[in-house]
Parts: structure tokens; C-alpha cells; sequence
């Protein structure tokens, strides 16, 4: 993280978010781009600088990364703040990736639902329920079959906080009256249609620049009606913690994913066309959650599915619908969740309209990344290639500004940078990374914009 103590005159990229843990890749991806950044670190006011809403901001390019689920880390109010932040920028025409139209999706998943609807999205019966009263309850179940299966989430969430999937109309009654009820942060609960599915798996498409870079199938089997879910793709969410605090990484118990041996060609290149969710029979509200891992169901070719797995070549009607629905809320970096109803047609079920977290795990195994010489873009690679190109958009002069104040400068115009761990490489780093780029014939700025149109190119 930077430390700057006065903001820097030279443009530079500004990560706005919420956790570290989540955004790390994004800086080594920066670095490795010789882009200069600072972090500004929303749950941590310390590090912050004085927002002075009366003058201009510093100059350069914003990636808005803040998260839904930041309440959950201890930052409840991250979403107000980084809102006030981005209309900020906006007034004084700085650029953003993922501003307020974006963000206000996010905000509330009421609202992304109606957006939704009036661009023809197809997407499951939402309704809004304000509060926890058995008569608000009672009024919106009224939309849906006593009998039917429905998913109970908040207006504000993510990383699955507080999903939860219902056997019929009486559990959600149940959950809403129990000491189990997580209220949502605004007051506002969504209650859904479940859709079904004999896959028992959902499907999370990841875009940038509102053009789709791959698709994510997510094995839900190990869902438990009435119990919590986590469909969060990031390695850190499907990482167990070290019991003690003290304790290195290594100790960390690793992750369950599968060999490329284990998954199989056919499922790295899609296996079919179904998608959606699977909940456990004759489950009941407070059945332990299985969250976030691998799961080892009865039947043996199940098996051979991991939690996630990436498909780089995934095609589906509902893309360029998705893309046009994006691009017109200006979403420059974000997921959304489909599943495939029995009749075919696949629906939104979730959108993340300012975030996205990418498996790089998964990624590896589907051979996606500039390390595997496959020529697939992973997740962060399309992101920084994105903020590349804002940035030589914007800053087309800034060549030797970038140069000279770069926190971590190109070792060659294809090789990675160095350690983003340097908050401010010295006077000899900043000479060398010059003389780099004059020996290769190329500015820094040249570099930049070379790999950025060329990983564009490859995820077009």
C-alpha cells in the first residue's frame, strides 16, 4: 500500500475497496503493468486521506472495488462511503471503473432486479419484504405457490450472506420468526423463486469492459435447504484460516479443488447445458451449512467435480444480453449468477455489479493466464488491461510521469515486475525502469498500452 503522506501530482491508479485479501492480485497485476497505485483502504479510516469534497481529486484512473458483504468485516457503512467518494470523482470527470450507475445496482438488489426486468433480462419472481413482521411476510409470499421452494436473501449482501434456500412458503415463516433470521443491513429481505435444476449447479459469468471473459460452473450439490451459502469464488473464501493467529500460511489447511486428471477435459470444456441449484432432501431450517467446499456426493461420476470450474469457451443465448444490460449501467468489472430452468432458458439469479472475485486456482487448471501459454485472459489480467487502457486514454502525455514515480517498474515489456510489497521503489529502481524502457524502443506507457490492447484482443 502506498503511504504517501501528500497526494502525488503524476496520475496514477486509486483502488478503492474494503479487503485486502481480495485485492491482492489485482496489485500484483498492476505491478506487473508498471502502473503506479495507491490503496484506499476502507476499513482502515488510519490510512485514509482527508476527503476534501470542496477541491479537485488527485489525478488518475479509480477502480471502485468496494463489497456488499463489507458490513460483515466490521466496515458497515464501506458502500455510503465509497458512493460518496465516486460522485466526487465523477464531478470533476475523473475516470472510474464502476461508478455510481454501478454501484447503485450493488446497493440494492431490489433495484438491480427492477433494472433487470426493464431491459429484458430473464430473471426469477423477486419480492421485496420490508422488516420481519408476519404481516409483511405474509403479504409478499402471497406472489408465490404455498408449495414452492424459495431462496431468502438480504437487500445488501455477498460472499452469500445470509442465503438461504426454503422448502416451501411455512419455512420461510419459520426462518423469519426464528433467532436464525440474519436482517438485512438496510432492512430489506428479497425472497425469490428457487429454479431447480438436475445439474445441481449454477453458472457465474465473469465480464469486464461489459464483454464476458469466461464462465464459472459452481457445484452447488453440497447446498442444505435452510442453511447458509457461499458461492464466493476467491481462493481466501475457500481457504481454511489458521487456528492460530500466530501460525505461518503454510499452515493453513489447503483448499479442496480437483486435478485437471481428476475434472477431465470434458468439464473444463463444458459439460452440458445444465445449470442450478441442488438442495438436500427432507432438509430443515438449521441443518449444518457446507459452505465453500468441495463436496463427495454418492454418486462416483459426480465426484470428479470441483467446487469451480472455470470454462473459457462458455456460450450461452443470455451473453450478449447480459453485455448490452452491463454496458448500459456502465458495469465495468463484475459477475453474474444464471441458472438453466427445465424449459431450457437461463435466468439471473445475483448480479455484482462494482466487484468480482476469479479462482485462480481454477483458472490454473483450465489453463487460463498468461503463465499457462494457452492465450486465455484470466479474471485480473482482463481487469488490469482494462485499467490500462483508461489510463493511456486519459493520460496519454503521462509517459514520464508514470516512469518516475512507478511503485514497481516492468523487468521487460513481457516479464513480470517486480514485488508489489514495495510501497516506493528508490531513485536507482526509478533509473532503471527508464533505461528498460528505452533499450526495448518502447516507453513505459507504450508497454502498457501494448498488453493492454493485446489481452483485450484475446478476450474479445
Amino acid at each position: 500500500m502506498s503511504t504517501d503522506s501528500v497526494v502525488p501530482a503524476a496520475p496514477r491508479v486509486y483502488v478503492i475497496h474494503d479487503n485486502p485479501k481480495w485485492i491482492t492480485p489485482l496489485l500484483e497485476e498492476l505491478a506487473y503493468r508498471g502502473l503506479p497505485y495507491t490503496e484506499w483502504l476502507l476499513s482502515d479510516p488510519d490510512t485514509l486521506p482527508a476527503f476534501d469534497f470542496g477541491t479537485a481529486p488527485p489525478h488518475g484512473v479509480f477502480f471502485n472495488r468496494v463489497s456488499a458483504s463489507a458490513f460483515t468485516r466490521g466496515t458497515p457503512h464501506a458502500m455510503e462511503q465509497a458512493a460518496t467518494i465516486v460522485r466526487w470523482l465523477e464531478s470533476h470527470e475523473r475516470p472510474v471503473v464502476n461508478g455510481s450507475k454501478a454501484l447503485a445496482l450493488e446497493l440494492s438488489k431490489s433495484v438491480c432486479d427492477t433494472a433487470l426486468t426493464a431491459h429484458g433480462v430473464p430473471a426469477p419472481r423477486s419480492v421485496a419484504v420490508f422488516g420481519r413482521s408476519s404481516r409483511a411476510v405474509d403479504a409478499a409470499l402471497a406472489s408465490f405457490p404455498s408449495d414452492a421452494s424459495l431462496v431468502v436473501k438480504p437487500n445488501r449482501g455477498g460472499s452469500g450472506t445470509g442465503v438461504r434456500i426454503m422448502d416451501d412458503a411455512a419455512a420461510v415463516r419459520a426462518y423469519f420468526a426464528s433467532e436464525d433470521f440474519e436482517p438485512a443491513v438496510d432492512g430489506v429481505t428479497i425472497i425469490q423463486q428457487y429454479l431447480p435444476s438436475d445439474e445441481e449447479a449454477l453458472y457465474r459469468l465473469e465480464f469486464v469492459g461489459a464483454k464476458l471473459v469466461y464462465g464459472v460452473r459452481v457445484d452447488t450439490s453440497s447446498a442444505v435447504a435452510g442453511a447458509a451459502l457461499n458461492n464466493c469464488p476467491a481462493d481466501s473464501c475457500n481457504a481454511s484460516e489458521p487456528s492460530d493467529a500466530g501460525a505461518s500460511p503454510e499452515a493453513a489447511p489447503e483448499p479442496e479443488f480437483y486435478t485437471f486428471d481428476q475434472i477431465g477435459g470434458a468439464a473444463i470444456g463444458g459439460i452440458g447445458a445444465g445449470i442450478g441449484l441442488g438442495v438436500g432432501a427432507g432438509a430443515s431450517i438449521g441443518a449444518a451449512p457446507s459452505i465453500g467446499a468441495a463436496v463427495e456426493p454418492a454418486c462416483p461420476l459426480k465426484r470428479a467435480v470441483s467446487k469451480f470450474v472455470v470454462q473459457p469457451h462458455f456460450s450461452d443465448a443470455i451473453v450478449p444480453v447480459l453485455e448490452s444490460f452491463l454496458a448500459a449501467h456502465e458495469v465495468d468489472v463484475g459477475g453474474v449468477e444464471i441458472v438453466r430452468g427445465a424449459d431450457g432458458v437461463s435466468r439471473v439469479i445475483d448480479v455484482n455489479s462494482v466487484n468480482s472475485n476469479y479462482n485462480v486456482r481454477s483458472e490454473g487448471i483450465a489453463l487460463v493466464g498468461r503463465d499457462h501459454g494457452a492465450g486465455r485472459v484470466s479474471g485480473w489480467e482482463s481487469v488490469g488491461a482494462l485499467i490500462a487502457t483508461k489510463f493511456a486514454a486519459a493520460y496519454p502525455s503521462a509517459v514520464g510521469g508514470v516512469a518516475n514515480t512507478a511503485e514497481v517498474g516492468l523487468d521487460d515489456a513481457t516479464g513480470a515486475g517486480a514485488s508489489s510489497d514495495s510501497s516506493v521503489v528508490s531513485d536507482d529502481d526509478t533509473d532503471d525502469a527508464t533505461s528498460r524502457s528505452s533499450d526495448d524502443g518502447q516507453t513505459l506507457m507504450d508497454q502498457v498500452t501494448t498488453q493492454a490492447a493485446q489481452a483485450l484482443a484475446v478476450t474479445a
